[in-house]
Parts: C-alpha cells; sequence; structure tokens
C-alpha cells in the first residue's frame, strides 16, 4: 500500500499509473497532549513585548505558497482599525528576506515580528500566544500540519478554502474559510474575530473537540493498522 496525505495527491499518484486500490490517503495530524490549550503564552508575550495586544500567528515555512505577503498587506490594514494588533511570523524560509524588506518600506517594524527558526518542541509556547492563527493560502496537495496545531489549541483559525480544508472542517464551526490569497476576506475575518469575543471562543472550543476526536496521531495509526489488516486479510485469501 501507499499512505498519501491528501486526496489529491492521491488522485495525481493514481494518474501516474498506480493501482488505485493500492493507494490509500491518511492526512496528518496532531499530538493533542502536546498541542493543549492549558499551554501558557505569557513568555513569548514578555519575549517579544507584545503585552497584551491582539496577536495574531503564523507558524510555518516563509515560502510563496503559504501566502504571507498577502498577509503582511492584510497587517496593514488592519492597523488602521485596530491600533494594538500585533502579527507573529514564526519561522524561516526563502521569502524571509523579501517579507522583512517589505515590513521596513511600510514602517510596520512595530506591528510585525519574525521570530525565525524555532524547534518544533517550542511551538505550543509561540500557538499560546497567539489570540488568532492564520494560513492565507496553501498548495492543494498538501495537508497543513500547522491548522492541526492550532486548532488541537482551541485557536479560532482561518484557513483556504480548498483542499481538506473543506473536506474535514465546517465553515462557521471550527473554521474560518476564505477563497485562497483573498486579502479582503482575510482582513474582514480578522477584524470579525476581534470583535466578536463569543464567535472566537466557539470556533476554538469547536476545532479543539474536533482534531482531539478525529485527527491526533493516534487515530492516523489506527487508520493504517486498518489498511494493513486489510490488505493482510486479502493476501491471505489469495
Amino acid at each position: 500500500a501507499i499512505i498519501i496525505t491528501t486526496d489529491n495527491l492521491r488522485d495525481y499518484v493514481i494518474r501516474k499509473g498506480v493501482d488505485k486500490n493500492k493507494v490509500f490517503e491518511v492526512p496528518d495530524g496532531v499530538d493533542s497532549e502536546k498541542f493543549n490549550p492549558e499551554i501558557s503564552g505569557i513568555p513569548i508575550r514578555k519575549k517579544y513585548k507584545l503585552g497584551k495586544k491582539q496577536v495574531v500567528g503564523f507558524v510555518g515555512s516563509l515560502s510563496k505558497r503559504q501566502g504571507l505577503s498577502i498577509l503582511l498587506d492584510a497587517a496593514e490594514k488592519c492597523k488602521q482599525q485596530i491600533p494594538d494588533i500585533h502579527f507573529l511570523i514564526v519561522g524561516e524560509g526563502f521569502e524571509e528576506h523579501k517579507l522583512k524588506d517589505f515590513v521596513k518600506d511600510n514602517k510596520l517594524e512595530d506591528t510585525v515580528t519574525f521570530t525565525g527558526a524555532v524547534s518544533h518542541n517550542d511551538i505550543p509556547i509561540y500557538i499560546a500566544a497567539m489570540d488568532i492563527t492564520v494560513l492565507p493560502n496553501m498548495s492543494i496537495h498538501s495537508s497543513p500540519v500547522k491548522i492541526f496545531e492550532y486548532m488541537a489549541m482551541a485557536k479560532p483559525t482561518i484557513a483556504p478554502a480548498q483542499g481538506q480544508m473543506n473536506r474535514f472542517f465546517e465553515n462557521e464551526k471550527e473554521i474560518l474559510l476564505i477563497k485562497p490569497g483573498d486579502q479582503e476576506q482575510l482582513v474582514s475575518n480578522i477584524l470579525r474575530l476581534f470583535s466578536d469575543p463569543a464567535l472566537k471562543k466557539r470556533l476554538g472550543s469547536n476545532a479543539r473537540y474536533k482534531v482531539s476526536n478525529s485527527y491526533t496521531w493516534k487515530h492516523n495509526a489506527k487508520r493504517i493498522l486498518e489498511i494493513y489488516r486489510t490488505i493482510h486479510f486479502s493476501n491471505s485469501h489469495i
């Protein structure tokens, strides 16, 4: 069997000639104990002097497909409506210098913080420091681990309405979905979440429940074992 993380990748492999009965989709997941809402973000807020600012966060590689240029454009617009908003960008990548130049050129140094590379073991405390988590854009072939980690920590999340996001999560219930790369929708949803604490809490709570009950690594292990048992049973009857 071949285990694929998304249905789009599964279809791609099948188009390349692999027997469809040998290809199975098992998405990425999360350790819901390591990533949990009880973790304190205070140390990170102190480290970066965030205080009681309204923090929008992103975790991941700083690559073009993530849509970070859209997020920084959004930062400029959100700042006009929420003066104490702050954007915490966690990670490194090929777009880092370009993104930092944009921040400097647009005088957003007090609004955007780049942390650089962070050990995965430390990611939970960074997410804990965020009020809202985002993924502006994504490849249709990707299974973003960051989304499962955001949601396991009960963070209200904004993500593109494509791929697994459409299939696994319900818009307005566990997540807010936007047209991929749509800056206007990204801005309006960020502003909406900060103006509606009840919505923030509801989305976060529902998200935590969903991933804890469906998308942990333990769930993935069970899925893979079931695939193995199916194959083993079939082969034993050949």
